[in-house]
């Protein structure tokens, strides 16, 4: 028995068009890493650039330890405590430069992913107050701090 050209090309593209239906997709292998981000800005009249922090460091406030220490940084990235509704944090953005205090006031809710995966928890920023050393505002640009990694509020210094 022998197979036509055609046939062959039928065969062929009915086999391609089963395996493209199939659908690898799993949500379980998402991230359901939920950090607040913050990016560094400096604002000259109307014009906004990206500041970076020559020694950037973050303690939790009465903490010894940092939770961050970088040099030349223009962003950070924290988790925020689910058991409770702020948290405050002496940021310092260079050894010569002042510490300001920072206090983010938010909300925390569990959401289910899928049955397979459980949930995760994610935070709605309602409030941000700051000392103004060497910080000169906070602005919430984006209260949802979820999984998607987006930038949730700048800070202008």
């Amino acid at each position: 028995m022998y197979f036509r050209p055609f046939n062959l090309f039928v065969i062929f593209i009915s086999l391609c068009l089963v395996q493209s239906c199939r659908d690898d997709f799993n949500i379980c292998t998402l991230g359901r890493d939920v950090k607040f981000n913050v990016g560094f800005y400096k604002k000259t009249g109307s014009i906004e650039t990206i500041n970076t922090a020559p020694n950037f460091s973050i303690f939790l406030l009465g903490g010894s330890t940092p939770i961050i220490s970088q040099a030349n940084t223009s962003a950070f990235s924290i988790p925020l405590n689910i058991t409770v509704d702020s948290a405050k944090y002496v940021l310092t953005m260079d050894t010569s430069l002042p510490k300001d205090t920072i206090t983010i006031i938010y909300s925390s809710k569990s959401e289910v992913i899928s049955a397979e995966c459980g949930t995760a928890v994610f935070n709605t920023i309602s409030k941000i107050t700051t000392t103004l050393n060497t910080i000169d505002s906070v602005k919430i640009i984006s209260p949802e701090v979820n999984t998607l990694g987006l930038q949730n509020a700048k800070i202008y210094f």
